[in-house]
Formats: C-alpha cells, sequence, structure tokens
C-alpha cells in the first residue's frame, strides 16, 4: 500500500498526489450523483440536491475536524497534537447540521431528502475507509492471522512499528458496502418519514463498534475503557430506536 498516487511536476515544483484524496474525492462525487439520482427520480431538483449536497459536505469536512481538534485536546491536553486529522463521527454531526440548514434553504423536505440519499452514505464511507487502507491510517491492532497487513511505506501512520496488522479499514469498507447494497437493493414503497436513515444508523452504529474493538491508533481517544467512537456509536443507536419508534406510532396514529 503507497499513501501516494503519482506526483505532479511543473517547473520547479512536485506536487505528490495522494491515494486517499483520491478515494475522498471519489466518495464525494459517487455519493452526490447517487443523490441526485434518487432525488431525480423521486420528482426533485437534481440540481437542489447538488447545491445542498456542496454545503453538505462543507459542514461534514467541518465536523470532522472539529471532533479530531477536541478529541486531540482532551486526550493531550492540545488540539493541535499530531496535526490536523479526520475523524468520521464529526461529519454525520456537522454534515446533519448543514443539510437541515440546505434543505430549508432550497425548500428541500429534509427527512424525504434523507432517506433517498440514504445509500449513497454508507457508499460513500465505503471509498473513504479504502483510502483509509491506500494511506496506513486508522490502522488496526497488531494481528497475525490470514488477513493481516503490514504497512511499511515511511508515510503510513500504521508502520510505526512495521508489524502485521487486522485490516480495519477493509472490515469497514465491506460492512459499509454490504449496508449500501441493501439499501439499494430493497427499495420502500415511501421514502418520507426518516426510518430509512434510522435504520441506516441502526445497522452503522454497531458495525463501527465492532471494528474499533480491533483498532491499533491509540490517538483516536479512550474513556472509561472505551473509545470515543464507541461512545458515539452507541448514542447514535440510542437515537435511531428512538428515531424509529417516533415514526412508528406517528405511523400507527395516522393509521387509526
Amino acid at each position: 500500500m503507497d499513501p501516494i498516487f503519482t506526483v505532479l511536476e511543473f517547473a520547479s515544483i512536485r506536487r505528490p498526489i495522494g491515494n486517499y484524496g483520491i478515494m475522498l474525492a471519489s466518495a464525494i462525487l459517487i455519493g452526490t450523483l447517487f443523490s441526485m439520482r434518487a432525488t431525480k427520480r423521486a420528482g426533485m431538483d437534481p440540481f437542489d440536491t447538488l447545491a445542498a449536497a456542496g454545503f453538505t459536505v462543507f459542514g461534514a469536512f467541518t465536523g470532522s475536524v472539529v471532533l479530531h481538534a477536541i478529541v486531540q485536546w482532551v486526550t493531550t491536553g492540545s488540539p493541535f497534537t499530531g496535526g490536523p486529522g479526520l475523524v468520521f463521527y464529526g461529519a454525520p454531526i456537522g454534515g446533519g447540521l448543514a443539510a437541515i440548514a440546505s434543505c430549508r434553504a432550497f425548500d428541500m423536505p429534509l427527512l424525504k431528502t434523507l432517506d433517498l440519499c440514504v445509500p449513497a452514505i454508507p457508499l460513500a464511507h465505503a471509498l473513504g475507509r479504502l483510502g483509509c487502507f491506500f494511506a496506513g491510517c486508522c490502522f488496526g491492532a497488531e494481528h497475525h492471522g490470514a488477513l493481516s497487513v503490514t504497512f511499511t511505506h515511511a508515510l503510513a501512520p500504521g508502520s510505526y512499528p512495521p508489524v502485521a496488522r487486522h485490516p480495519v479499514q477493509l472490515y469497514e469498507a465491506a460492512g459499509l458496502l454490504f449496508i449500501a447494497a441493501t439499501f439499494i437493493l430493497i427499495r420502500p414503497r415511501e421514502v418520507s418519514s426518516g426510518r430509512r436513515l434510522f435504520f441506516y444508523l441502526l445497522a452503522y452504529a454497531p458495525l463501527r463498534f465492532t471494528v474499533e474493538l480491533v483498532r491499533g491508533d491509540v490517538d483516536r481517544g479512550v474513556f472509561f475503557g472505551l473509545g470515543t467512537s464507541q461512545w458515539i456509536a452507541i448514542g447514535m443507536a440510542l437515537f435511531a430506536l428512538v428515531g424509529l419508534s417516533r415514526t412508528r406510532n406517528a405511523g400507527s396514529l395516522s393509521a387509526a
């Protein structure tokens, strides 16, 4: 696994192009295209979706950076320890707030839009995790089984030390692709209540909680025996269960 895809040279300037950046850009592009296609099929303006996606991506990046800084601040005493980084769970927080604001600005039904775009979320996330694998970040704990990998590139954080590790990035990517395929193949009769979004959150939370058990990077923050992402996964699962309960009760009342 080489973190560098290629190096662009112009005059005396050399600019490396990382595999992580390529996969992240691919994730944004494919996720946006899937979302535009889904909303267009539902009779909504795909260009409103495109604009909302732009703001949502910006909010997601901002949330990821801020949460990383908070975790570093709590664990090390400084938000700048170890340099800049991203924490995925900051993405749904920041991106969710941006999505709410965007849907209001473009007069888009929030829950319907989110339900329609659900398959794009785990699909894009899976591509991002593949980028983590190529970059050697978010690496796993030491492991010498059949699926183990060893990062050796000097730019890969997982190469310090260069021992065999769990390919946790691939574990999570595989789970996310399964979740995405499930939502793509199983199309609901109605998408407007947010139930698909809640089911997605409920599916992803245990996946992330389990993957965290074999993570090897220690700078992600551990509190009371659980990692930051595990605590957020628990909160996410509880939030999804409450949301599903409310939408089910609302459906029962409307049917009555």
